[in-house]
């Protein structure tokens, strides 16, 4: 090897480790601002958006006189089983004062679950667009979702996994301002 062919090696070798560490850097700021972004915000404003039932029913959710109860679905959640009782319940204590939707984003897997094992007595639906709810909402996929939005059609409520009874507490709470 030449001078020139060996100074051309370590200044592409230099630029290869450079991009390398580069890349690790950026995985790594990444991956710890995934889970430091910001789910919507309280009292943020959502736009309306369109919903599809098991029977092709079509539903829109935005700025109306009752607030609406969401729960959010990306798959078949085992651990949400021990809240369904405590949903199905809420949605009895607060029917006439609220909308409620089960949003099943899974729809093979979710929306059988959910009906058949889990026995969720939520109307289910599918977003007509998956990929604009999912953005609009940040979700942050695969958990679970419980969102309030208030008859304004800001969030009121929002809590991402499992619910304690705390969580029904605060949420029951909430629920009563309405």
């Amino acid at each position: 090897m030449n001078k020139s062919s060996r100074a051309l090696f370590i200044i592409v070798t230099a630029l290869l480790i450079v991009f390398v560490l580069t890349t690790v850097r950026l995985v790594s700021i990444n991956k710890s601002l995934r889970n430091s972004l910001p789910y919507l915000l309280l009292n943020e404003s959502i736009g309306g958006f369109e919903l599809v039932n098991e029977q092709g029913e079509r539903a829109t959710v935005r700025k109306s006189e009752k607030p609406a109860f969401i729960l959010v679905f990306s798959r078949p959640c085992s651990p949400c089983d021990q809240n369904i009782g405590l949903w199905n319940a809420f949605a009895e204590m607060f029917s006439e004062k609220m909308d409620f939707y089960g949003i099943v984003l899974d729809e093979a897997g979710a929306m059988g679950y959910l009906r058949e094992k889990s026995k969720l007595d939520f109307p289910l639906y599918v977003p007509t667009d998956i990929k604009k709810f999912i953005s609009s909402f940040r979700l942050r996929l695969p958990h679970s979702q419980t969102i309030i939005v208030s008859p304004e059609g800001k969030v009121a409520y929002l809590k991402p996994g499992e619910l304690t009874q705390d969580d029904f507490s605060k949420i029951v709470e909430q629920c009563e301002k309405y």
